[in-house]
């Protein structure tokens, strides 16, 4: 069974989203801060706060090869510097040659 968002639920979402940073460092729900004031169902709020705990719990896909052959050639080619430290950074590049190769 699909079930489609009505415009309500989408700003549910989007007020959740919106929030969600304000609301991770408190112990309290969005529905029971920030609700009341903006006119939305709390309900609302408190199904969407569900299905987002839900995502939360899937597992973090890993990223792709190529994503990390890419940032890795990048700190290779990147200088190196310490603060305060007076030698060229021009000639200065990162070291990973004990790494495997990437495939």
């Amino acid at each position: 069974m699909r079930k489609k968002l009505t415009h309500a639920d989408g700003l549910a979402v989007d007020f959740v989203l919106d929030h969600l940073n304000e609301v991770k460092h408190e112990s309290t729900s969005t529905a029971d801060t920030f609700v009341p004031a903006r006119g939305l169902e709390p309900q609302r709020i408190e199904s969407v706060e569900k299905i987002l705990d839900l995502l939360e719990e899937l597992p973090a896909a890993e990223p792709s090869p190529e994503l990390l052959r890419r940032t890795m050639q990048r700190i290779l080619r990147a200088p190196v510097s310490m603060p305060g430290d007076s030698t060229d950074e021009s000639n200065d590049r990162r070291s990973f040659n004990h790494l495997p190769p990437l495939r």
